[in-house]
């Protein structure tokens, strides 16, 4: 596993419309373990192929569910990948929070989200 560089605001790629995933070979496994790496090592929480200059449908996120308050040396992180998402279905009710972006460092703001979405994607299998 490798670091990635980080695509930082003002880069064209964050502004293009990606490609769906049609191969589920060793490099899109590559790619979703390079991702994970940079966002522990960047102290993010989720990350998107173009903010790694990949324009690719896919993300991953770090799975909190079952996470310690205070995150142990040893900890062993949980990640759900999204490939070629669809959102399925999202509630009315909607929550606030403040969020920031790995793209944007050192911008924070609220963010109004639904509290619950549906989506259907495929892992690294297919």
């Amino acid at each position: 596993m490798a670091l990635r560089k980080v695509v930082k605001e003002g880069d064209p790629i964050l502004n293009k419309v990606c490609r769906p995933v049609t191969n589920f070979d060793d490099r899109l496994a590559e790619l979703l373990d390079d991702m994970r790496e940079t966002m522990i090592h960047a102290d993010g929480v989720g990350l998107a192929a173009p903010q790694v200059g990949m324009l690719r449908r896919l993300f991953v996120v770090w799975d909190t569910t079952d996470c310690p308050d205070e995150i142990p040396e040893d900890y062993e992180y949980k990640f759900i990948d999204f490939i070629n998402p669809e959102i399925l279905a999202v509630t009315e009710e909607t929550e606030t929070s403040y969020e920031g972006c790995l793209s944007f460092p050192g911008h924070t703001g609220a963010v109004e989200r639904p509290v619950g979405i549906k989506v259907r994607a495929q892992d690294r299998h297919g």
